[in-house]
């Protein structure tokens, strides 16, 4: 993961993958793909927007390394439970972010890695913004999720996708 500074002034996130062990490249491409298409379809809601790259800098970004990378718009703030909000502001918070999950899961769009730090946000000025879809699950053409597709954050998933104890 990195950042980098475009010609036009724009900051941007950008996300690489397949460049470690052979043995995961398929994984981390197959979670790029879902990143991508999520933030295509989500487009206008409060998550990062898609920017295209060339690819001198892709390259440029991951030293020479040749892997499959995409970039995100940089969202300001931080971890929404660092955000310094009153408990109130915290309750409006939450209530926004299931709100976007409605929104999301009306496109198709099941998002289960929901955690303080893939919730971005910011006091001044106040924004709540979504991010890390790489594990997000679209809804297949009979309208079902697969539950071999759900993704989530060791730890952080429901307790009937625990495999183990943590």
């Amino acid at each position: 993961r990195f950042s980098t500074q475009l010609s036009d002034g724009r900051t941007v996130f950008v996300k690489a993958g397949g460049a470690g062990r052979p043995s995961r490249r398929g994984r981390l491409f197959n979670e790029l793909e879902r990143e991508e298409v999520c933030l295509e379809v989500l487009e206008g809601l409060a998550v990062p927007s898609m920017v295209r790259l060339p690819a001198r800098t892709v390259l440029g970004v991951l030293g020479g390394t040749k892997a499959r990378a995409m970039a995100e718009s940089w969202v300001d703030g931080g971890a929404l439970d660092q955000a310094g909000f009153a408990p109130l502001e915290l309750l409006g918070a939450w209530a926004f972010i299931a709100e976007q999950l409605v929104a999301f899961r009306r496109r198709g769009i099941l998002y289960t890695d929901i955690k303080c730090r893939n919730v971005i946000a910011s006091r001044a000025p106040l924004a709540v913004t979504l991010i890390d879809f790489n594990l997000a699950t679209c809804v297949e053409a009979k309208g079902l999720y697969r539950a071999s597709r759900f993704g989530y954050t060791r730890g952080f998933e429901a307790p009937e996708h625990r495999r183990a104890p943590v």
